[in-house]
Formats: C-alpha cells, structure tokens, sequence
C-alpha cells in the first residue's frame, strides 16, 4: 500500500471588508473588564462627628425690649479699691481733723486734752457745761436724731442736753460709759452753723492729786 500525503492548507488573502471580528470582540470584552474594575472606589464615610450649625441669634426690636429699669451688677469685692465710707451728718470726736475749731470760742475751751477712757479717745469736760459748734449744709433737714458717747465722773450725774440753746432733754447717765440718742426738733437743721450744748449737775475731782473737776468724759457727737 502507498501511503497517502496530506497536501498543506492553502490560504487564501482576505479581503478588507470582510476581516473576522473575533479578535476585536475578545480585546473589547478584556479592555471593558479592566475598565470596570479600575473605576475610582468612593472613600469611607468620615468618622469624625460634624459639629452642629451655630445658631445665629435673630435681631431684636428696641421696641419689643419688657418695659423695666434696666439692672447693673457690681462685683464690690473686685471694686473695693473705688469704694469710701459717707456718713450722714456731721461727725465730732476727740482727734478727729477739726475738733479744735468745734470746741474752741474765742481762743478758750472748756474741754481737756485728748486722753484715753475705756479703751477709746476722749476729752473731760473741765467746766460744769461745755459746748461744741459745727456747720451742717442741705442734709441739715434729714437729720433726725443726735448721738453722743458719755461717761460720767461719778454715779448720779445728770445732764441736759441744748441744740441751738433750745433743751432737748435732761437725764440721768449710766455708771459707764455708753451711747445715747436723743431726737432733734422736726424739721432736722437748717443749713449754717448750729451747737449742742452739755450742762452737767456736779462736778469732782478725777483723782485724789488732781485740782482739777470734772463732771463726764465725752467721747464722740
């Protein structure tokens, strides 16, 4: 037997119009997949809490403003350093910037030196009365009541009082020595120049070696 030879496969030219599409279809598919997977991934959510918008206050109307005097606060403690003291009415007492214009006439008083008595400052009236002289401006009409601090030399003593030479009132004093206050006429003090006067029932002497009497220690009006 003669075996039998296979002739080559002849090929043949394709013309242009009629060029298989397999190829171009396998390389779309492929290039369409990597597409698809290269697609940007969008990022996670952010953890970090968002803070809330800042509300924004609406306007408000003057006129719509609760009708009412308007309050200040004052820290006092902060603002001690603006702060002073004021006292209504005048102010007399042993040492004090004045005291010898308000005990002094015509050059001459009848009260002694400053001294000390029961732990305070204090003069001894030298006189069986003496008197003190000071001026008041336009609070002069809302004083209501005068004030003073005596000790009396010995039990028993009396004493009476005159502002403006008018009486007051006539009382006995306490063994120590203690405040008093007694009212003013109504009215208060006029502006201008006024006087309390002090007249005493006895007078005696401080100590044994003293010459001097004296009726009561005064220590402020």
């Amino acid at each position: 037997m003669r075996a039998m030879r296979r002739s080559p496969p002849i090929l043949r030219p394709v013309p242009d119009g009629s060029r298989p599409i397999g190829l171009w279809c396998v390389l779309s598919a492929v290039l369409g997949g990597l597409l698809a997977c290269t697609e940007p991934t969008p990022p996670p959510p952010s953890t970090d809490a968002e803070a809330p918008p800042t509300p924004v206050a609406a306007p408000v109307n003057p006129q719509s403003r609760p009708a009412g005097p308007e309050v200040t606060f004052l820290d006092l403690v902060a603002a001690s350093d603006r702060a002073h003291v004021r006292r209504l009415g005048p102010y007399l007492a042993p040492g004090v910037p004045g005291w010898q214009r308000v005990t002094q006439l015509a050059d001459r008083t009848p009260w002694g030196k400053v001294t000390e008595v029961d732990k305070r400052p204090a003069v001894w009236l030298e006189s069986i009365g003496g008197s003190l002289h000071f001026p008041v401006g336009e609070h002069g009409k809302s004083l209501r009541s005068l004030k003073f601090w005596l000790k009396p030399i010995a039990r028993g003593q009396r004493v009476s009082v005159f502002v403006d030479e008018k009486p007051i009132t006539t009382m006995r004093l306490k063994d120590k020595g203690s405040w008093y206050t007694l009212p003013l006429p109504e009215g208060g003090l006029e502006p201008g120049e006024h006087s309390v006067r002090f007249w005493f029932r006895f007078r005696r002497k401080r100590t044994r070696r003293s010459d001097t009497k004296v009726p009561a220690a005064l220590g402020a009006v």
